[in-house]
Formats: structure tokens, C-alpha cells, sequence
């Protein structure tokens, strides 16, 4: 890690050509190595959620696999901070982060900004959310709606 001008930190990561969009989408992953992923990126979820860090923009895309096809949890930028008001709410802070509709809850979903600013929500439901859209993802390599609103005929579906 390192700072420069800007008062942000910045990790430099080794480098993974293969993000788990391509490596489900273009080519016959096996259903025990499915598995694996999705038990690895669990864990990887549970880890950061038991250090109070929810990690908002979980998709395919920001999911790497090395060499030997582990996973690589990236793009913290979304990441927030959250605190546990009692055993069935959280609260994370007010900025929506860019993300991919199609795996965000439907709590989270708004058609106005200004409808979500301020409200708090569940971070860390929100990132079990994601994680099971990654499951359907996984199995169905492709997605099963493009917005989970009632709207949408495959969330319909679902």
C-alpha cells in the first residue's frame, strides 16, 4: 500500500487475467469446482462482514480466480463500514456505489436516487443477496433478470 497527493490508499494486487464472468461464461466450469468458488467467496463475505465491512458490489466481475482457480475478492470501492443496530438491522452509510443492477436486492433498488439517499439498509443482507444471485449466476451461467423488481419478467419468474 501506498499514499500519494491524494489522501486515499491504494493496494496494489498481482494481477488475475480471468475474472469469474469470463471463466462461467466462456467455458464448462465443472459443478464441484462451482462449488468451491462459491464456498470460497462465502467465506471470503463472512470474513470481511465479521470485521464489520460489507462489501457492496459483489458480482461476477469482481470476482477474480488465480491459477489454481481460488478466488480473488476485488474492487473494495463500494466497501462500507457498518455497525449492528440490533440482531436484525444494520447501517452503512449514505453514498449507493456503482454496482450491477442486476445484483443489487430489491431494497436497494430505487428508480430515484433521491428515494434511497439516507436510508439505511442492511449492508450485510445486501451482500448475502449478491452472493445468492452468484449462486444462480453460477449454475445458470447467465443471469436470471436484469433488475430484481417486480417489473421484471425472469425476477417475475423467480
Amino acid at each position: 500500500m501506498g499514499r500519494g497527493k491524494d489522501p486515499r490508499w491504494s493496494l496494489v494486487t498481482p494481477f488475475y487475467p480471468r475474472d469469474l464472468f469470463s471463466a462461467v461464461v466462456g467455458r464448462s466450469v465443472g459443478s464441484r469446482l462451482r462449488e468451491r468458488i462459491f464456498a470460497e467467496l462465502a467465506s471470503a463475505i463472512a470474513s470481511l462482514h465479521s470485521l464489520g465491512i460489507a462489501h457492496r458490489d459483489i458480482k461476477l466481475e469482481n470476482v477474480c480466480l488465480d491459477g489454481e482457480d481460488h478466488v480473488k475478492l476485488l474492487d473494495f470501492g463500494s466497501a462500507t463500514r457498518f455497525t449492528i443496530l440490533d440482531k436484525n438491522t444494520t447501517e452503512e452509510g449514505k453514498r449507493r456505489g456503482e454496482t450491477m443492477i442486476r445484483t443489487l436486492p430489491p431494497e436497494v433498488i430505487r428508480l430515484d436516487d433521491s428515494q434511497y439517499e439516507g436510508r439505511p439498509y442492511a449492508a450485510d443482507v445486501a451482500d448475502a443477496w449478491s452472493l445468492g444471485v452468484m449462486w444462480i449466476c453460477l449454475w445458470r451461467r447467465s443471469f436470471a433478470w436484469d433488475r430484481a423488481t417486480c417489473k421484471d419478467s425472469g425476477f417475475q419468474a423467480f
